[in-house]
């Protein structure tokens, strides 16, 4: 098991933000398979069917691609495996996540930056972004991932693609309720 404990403080311009909170971060291997715990919060998992799921949106991408949240590296172990994908850049809310990817698994993969991705100001353009920031795909995640898809339109160049877990889950959820509402 790999543990990590970490203080999180943000500096953003010349105002720093309050430390809030104590991130718990944990890596257990039960079974041949890696479970990612975030403050007690089973948050990823590396399961045969995850790694089919995440497999299959990296074999979708191209280009520079921009990933929201590192998990266990797994979008960004397939990412790297691409022939079409050039860049690789991660933005990791939690700095303990990469601390015990890199203890336990010996390498991060890509760049990596550490924020809230909802955060993030660049004028930098991706050709396609990649989402898995919410804990499950259920409904009470489908405001997250209107959010994350929101923010995605705002880095990523005309004609790119935005990604995530759960996407046709959540996109049948979007129709379903307009559906609704023309009713």
């Amino acid at each position: 098991m790999v543990e990590h404990l970490v203080y999180t403080e943000r500096v953003t311009g010349s105002s720093p933000v309050l430390p809030t909170y104590m991130e718990k971060i944990q890596i257990i291997k039960q079974n041949g398979f890696n479970f990612l715990w975030v403050n007690n919060d089973l948050w990823m998992w590396d399961t045969p069917m995850e790694r089919i799921l995440q497999e299959k949106i990296a074999s979708k991408a191209y280009g520079n691609v921009l990933v929201a949240g590192y998990g266990l590296g797994l979008i960004q172990k397939f990412l790297s495996n691409n022939k079409d994908v050039d860049n690789i850049t991660t933005i990791e809310k939690f700095d303990g996540v990469i601390d015990a990817c890199k203890e336990h698994f010996g390498k991060i993969i890509g760049n990596v930056i550490i924020d809230n991705f909802y955060n993030v100001t660049t004028d930098q353009k991706y050709d396609c972004i990649i989402g898995d920031i919410w804990e499950d795909i259920s409904e009470e995640s489908l405001e997250r991932y209107i959010k994350f898809k929101n923010k995605s339109q705002h880095l990523i160049v005309p004609g790119g693609k935005i990604f995530a877990w759960g996407q046709d889950f959540f996109e049948f959820l979007i129709d379903k309720n307009a559906n609704l509402k023309s009713i």
